[in-house]
């Protein structure tokens, strides 16, 4: 898969894609309060890992939905929305450190978890990951 810096990787309707609007004005690296935790796939369209993981995610994204996992699995797009990138890379340096970034979010909108990178992106791992944040 080639996508250029422009394009963006794509998803299934079962992963939520977010924008800026979805995060706190007060608080960069935090997202609005919602109903339900959030898995985040923070990518670059035009990685290699990203474009190797990004079905990892569509099949999280697809088990959650078949299975009411309370969980939304989201994805953002670092590329196209620079500055709020920027902003959180400024005030939470590890929270974006590599592309692709995991990271849960507490229903709350505050960060949970981050996943560790030297972990393979499977997903297994990744179905756990989610069992322990809504287990919260």
């Amino acid at each position: 898969m080639d996508v250029r810096k422009s394009e963006s990787l794509k998803f299934s309707d079962s992963v939520m894609e977010l924008t800026p609007k979805h995060f706190s004005e007060e608080k960069s690296w935090a997202l609005l309060p919602g109903k339900v935790p959030k898995l985040v796939y923070f990518y670059v369209p035009w990685c290699k890992f990203c474009q190797k993981s990004a079905p990892t995610i569509n099949a999280l994204g697809n088990w959650v939905k078949r299975n009411n996992i309370p969980i939304l699995i989201c994805s953002f797009n670092c590329e196209l929305y620079k500055e709020r990138t920027g902003a959180i890379k400024e005030d939470v340096p590890a929270m974006i450190d590599a592309y692709p970034s995991i990271v849960t979010f507490l229903s709350n909108g505050n960060p949970s978890e981050k996943y560790p990178r030297e972990i393979k992106r499977e997903l297994e791992t990744l179905k756990v990951m989610c069992e322990r944040i809504i287990s919260e």
